[in-house]
Parts: C-alpha cells; structure tokens; sequence
C-alpha cells in the first residue's frame, strides 16, 4: 500500500470515526461545526495591502480542530509593487497592551494559552473563551468550505483519504496508531495554514496565510511588518471590533 499523503491526514481521521479511544485534544471539529465568516478588515501601505479576513476562535464558524486552544487570524496580503515584499514578522496586541508572536507549534501555543487563561481567571477577569463573536459574525458572508480564503477545499482531499482506506478494517486500526495518525493530521494542518515567516511575495501576487496566537481576550491591534527593497514598513489593523473576544459578557442589571 501507497503511503498516506500527508494532505489526507485530516480526512483520514473523520473517516477512521475516532470515537473514544482518542483524547478530544487529537479530535477535529464536526461536520455541524458552522463554515468560517468574513470581518474584512483592511490595512494597506504603497508597498503592502492586507484583509484580516476572518478569526477562528475556540469551537468557533469556521473550526477545524474540535478543542483549539489558539486564536487563528486568517489574512490576505498583497504585493501591490514593483520589487518583492517580505513579512518579516507579526504581533498581536492584547487587552493588556503585552505584545505576542505567532506560534510555530500547536502543541505549545495550547500550553500558554491554557496558562494564560489560568492566570486570567485568578485574577478575577471575566473570561468565556469562544465568547463575543456571536453578534460581530451573525451578519457577515459565510466563507464557502475555506476556498473563498484560498485554503484549499474537501473534495480531492477526501477522495485520497478514502483511497487510502480501502480494505481496512476499522477495528484493524489500533487506538495507539489511531493517536498518533490523528496527532500528524493535525500537525499537517495547522502547518499547511500558517505564515511561514519571513514570507516572500513576488510582485502582482497575493498570498492567504494563518497567524496562531495564544488565546488572547480583548485584542487591540494585529500588526505586520514588512520590507520591500531597502523600504522597511508595517501595516496595522484596529481590532476594535474584537474588543469583546473571549469576554464573559455583563450580567444584566435586575429591574426594581
């Protein structure tokens, strides 16, 4: 038999059926789980343009891993100009005004978030992680099986995991490989999503990429460094419409 193609992977576990014998921590989220919503946040420069296209939060429209415990900034960035432009770095700037760096591993972006949260809730802050994208996603345009956002679509993909699986046995299948097969999917994915940085585009050309933070409730501002040339920049996007994610939202007041 062929080996799996690494693409496949995600497919692959939804096939396999992972029932209990896998940890929630290796499951990807379910068919039920709402497609991803556009925000359309843009920020552009002479030499650079961006949309922050979409957010995909904790068991939020658009996830695909059932218990993430990152903040995934889906952006579009462009190359308006002659010569090749380089992002050399992003930050996330979070209601505490502390600066954060995309994450290169899913594994440990789960730990400092978790750790984060931990030390949110200690200190009395009102945190419901997945909280406040209800009413900023409830009217914007649904994003179509992720290609409107240029991450690939299911349909290939399937039918290599299905090849894959012919003439085996769903009991065949051990719960320790089963682990490990859903762990690699996982990995797989978030590594085909995310900004390989420093990340070049060549003039004319447009690039759609993922940046994994830890959960981060309240941010303020994502910002994108750039170089072009000798021309060095940045391209910044207000987030004030997220001023409310991850928030507990207030209890309303009781009537006298």
């Amino acid at each position: 038999m062929a080996p799996t193609p690494r693409f496949a992977l995600p497919f692959l576990l939804l096939a396999l059926g992972l029932g209990g014998c896998v940890s929630s921590k290796y499951k990807m989220a379910g068919k039920d789980t709402p497609p991803a919503k556009l925000l359309e946040l843009k920020a552009e420069e002479t030499a650079a343009q961006a949309v922050l296209r979409t957010v995909v939060v904790y068991q939020g429209p658009g996830s695909w891993k059932k218990a993430a415990y990152w903040d995934e900034y889906v952006v579009s960035v462009r190359n308006p100009g002659p010569a090749p432009l380089t992002i050399t770095g992003a930050e996330l700037t979070d209601i505490d005004s502390l600066i954060l760096t995309p994450g290169e591993n899913p594994w440990e972006l789960e730990k400092q978030s978790k750790a984060r949260l931990k030390n949110y809730r200690e200190s009395g802050r009102p945190i419901l992680i997945g909280a406040g994208v209800t009413l900023l996603w409830v009217a914007s345009v649904d994003v179509a099986a992720g290609m409107a956002l240029g991450l690939g679509g299911s349909t290939a993909l399937a039918a290599g995991a299905a090849t894959v699986l012919v003439g085996v046995p769903l009991w065949a299948i051990g719960s320790g490989v089963r682990t490990l097969v859903a762990r690699d999917a996982i990995n797989d994915e978030f590594d085909r999503r995310r900004a390989h940085l420093p990340m070049t585009l060549e003039p004319g050309t447009e690039r759609t990429v993922s940046f994994f933070f830890p959960v981060a409730p309240g941010p303020k501002k994502l910002t994108l460094r750039h170089r072009s040339g000798e021309a060095a920049g940045e391209l910044s996007f207000d987030l004030a419409p997220l001023a409310g994610l991850h928030l507990r939202p207030a209890e309303p007041t009781p009537r006298r």
